[in-house]
C-alpha cells in the first residue's frame, strides 16, 4: 500500500524486511513439520522431496520471474499479488482436516502463542540451532535488504525504468 501510495522510505521497508525474513524463517519450518499430519508414513518421504522441490522452484525460479514481470507492470502489482496468494493459502490451510494418518493427534490445548512461546524458548536453550536459526535470520534480512535497497538504487540512481528492472529480475531469475 505504501508503494502505491508513493509513501515507502527506507526505514519502513527495513522494518519490512525483517519481519517477512523473521516470518520466511517460521514459515518454512512449520511447512516441513506439517508434512507428517497429512501424510501417511508410507508417503512422507515422497511428500517432503515434492515440498521442497515446489519451494525450490517457486521461490527462486517461478517466482522471481514472476514478480519481475508483475512489477515490469507496477510497481505494487507483486506486492497485491503476494497479499493474495497469501489470502489463499491461510483459505486452504482452513479446510486442513489435521491429521490423516491414523493415531496422529495433536493432544496440545495450548493456545497457538503459548505454543509459538514454547517452541522458542525450546529453540533459544539449543545452542546450535539457536546459532543457526540466528544466522539464517540475519542473512535471509540481508538478502531482502540488499533485494529492496537495490531496487531503489537501479530505478532511483540508474534510472532503469521500472519495466526495464521487471525484466532485469525475470533474467537474474533464470540465472539462478
Amino acid at each position: 500500500m505504501a508503494i502505491a501510495l508513493g509513501q515507502l522510505g527506507i526505514p519502513l521497508l527495513f522494518v519490512v524486511v525483517v519481519v517477512l525474513s523473521a516470518a520466511e524463517a517460521v514459515v518454512d519450518s512449520a511447512s516441513i513439520a506439517l508434512v507428517p499430519a497429512t501424510v501417511d508414513p508410507d508417503a512422507l518421504e515422497g511428500a517432503g522431496a515434492r515440498l521442497m522441490g515446489t519451494e525450490l522452484v517457486a521461490d527462486g525460479i517461478v517466482g522471481s520471474a514472476l514478480g519481475g514481470a508483475l512489477f515490469a507492470m507496477a510497481a505494487s502489482a507483486p506486492f497485491g499479488f503476494d497479499a493474495a496468494t497469501f489470502a489463499v493459502a491461510a483459505l486452504i490451510m482452513g479446510f486442513n482436516r489435521g491429521a490423516s494418518a491414523p493415531g496422529v493427534r495433536n493432544v496440545d490445548t495450548d493456545s497457538i502463542w503459548a505454543r509459538i512461546r514454547k517452541g522458542l524458548v525450546w529453540l533459544w536453550r539449543d545452542a546450535l540451532l539457536r546459532r543457526l536459526a540466528l544466522i539464517s535470520m540475519v542473512l535471509g534480512a540481508a538478502t531482502m535488504m540488499w533485494s529492496a535497497v537495490f531496487v531503489l538504487y537501479a530505478t532511483q540512481d540508474l534510472n532503469v525504468s521500472a519495466t526495464g528492472f521487471g525484466f532485469l529480475a525475470v533474467f537474474a531469475s533464470i540465472g539462478g
